[in-house]
């Protein structure tokens, strides 16, 4: 168990350790603010000595640190905000959908045999259950909820149609819903997302559509959670998440089978806003632009030495000097220069 230490103690721990402070009662108010494991254990990667993890880069300061955090909040709060705005639309295509495909009477909508039965599971007690079995147990305490909107919709129209049930689902239980809809249910909501017209989605044989959208809504959960719980973003690589290669979405990014075998357009930063660029809404993706651009020009603002690192951390393959991190985004923005 690590001992209790005050904020002189953590000041002294960090200077044993070479690292520099320009203010230092600036940074005993951010240590106590924010945290010593929050600044320090998250972003110290950064700056250590690759041969000896226990001491900072010569010239390294307190401060440089608090600004690579600083930046990454801001990236953290990006992707979270990106996020929402996709789980809306989500909720929105699949309660539309469902509705016109088996009714907005929950009665009829929430029938199992209109779903996929999803893979088997365990309780601890040893009884099994498919996930279709588990996303309705949380449906069903959605709408046996006590707060509004769903008490009202129960004792007053003795009905919740899909549009107010999925206010109560978070992106996760989304996510697992949409995996077990029917083909023709999946390919109507893509259609909407990604606004391509269905009997493109139908004729695409190769599921390279299908993929895309199936693909980005992984990772997009996987960033909303990591980001919603204070995660390091800048260099994350979601867990258990590959976005399968495509022409259309690599092609876009420029990236070849090559770069991708080398772990670009996988699943990174850069990746989770090119998958972004295919919405329907656009705003989604330029809003994460401005302000993944706004937090890293910040940061490069004081210390532009870390430009080429950063931006290979968020995933920009191919970077040159030329590239301002405006032009990095607009690459592929609207499918620009493409």
């Amino acid at each position: 168990m690590k001992p209790f230490k005050t904020i002189d103690e953590q000041i002294e721990i960090l200077k044993n350790r070479q690292l520099k402070f320009i203010n230092e009662e600036a940074a005993k108010s951010n240590l106590i603010s924010y945290g010593y494991y929050e600044i320090v254990n998250g972003y110290k990667d950064y700056l250590l000595i690759s041969s000896n993890p226990d001491v900072f880069k010569d010239g390294s300061t307190f401060e440089h640190l608090f600004s690579l955090y600083t930046m990454d909040k801001g990236f953290q709060e990006a992707v979270v905000n990106a996020t929402l705005e996709f789980e809306l639309i989500l909720k929105s295509a699949m309660s539309y959908v469902i509705a016109e495909t088996y009714s907005s009477d929950q009665n009829k909508y929430l029938i199992k045999s209109n779903y996929k039965t999803g893979k088997v599971r365990q309780n601890k007690d040893g009884t099994k259950y498919f996930e279709i079995d588990s996303t309705f147990i949380k449906f069903n305490k959605i709408i046996n909820d006590e707060i509004e909107p769903f008490k009202h919709y129960r004792l007053v129209h003795e009905n919740t149609p899909p549009w107010i049930l999925f206010k109560g689902a978070t992106l996760g239980n989304m996510m697992h819903f949409f995996k077990l809809q029917k083909r023709d249910v999946k390919d109507k909501v893509i259609s909407i997302i990604f606004d391509i017209p269905l009997e493109i989605i139908r004729a695409d044989k190769e599921n390279v559509i299908r993929n895309l959208f199936s693909d980005l809504l992984s990772l997009a959960f996987k960033f909303r959670n990591r980001s919603a719980h204070s995660g390091r973003i800048y260099n994350y690589k979601a867990e258990n998440t590959s976005v399968r290669y495509n022409q259309i979405l690599h092609g876009r990014m420029k990236i070849d089978e090559a770069l991708y075998r080398n772990n670009f357009g996988v699943n990174d930063l850069y990746t989770l806003f090119c998958g972004f660029t295919f919405l329907k809404n656009k705003l989604i993706a330029l809003k994460l632009s401005v302000n993944l651009q706004y937090a890293l020009n910040k940061h490069l603002e004081l210390y532009p030495e870390d430009t080429v690192d950063l931006i290979e951390c968020i995933g920009y393959p191919n970077y040159n000097s030329e590239d301002s991190t405006d032009a990095i985004f607009n690459k592929v923005f609207f499918n620009k220069n493409n």
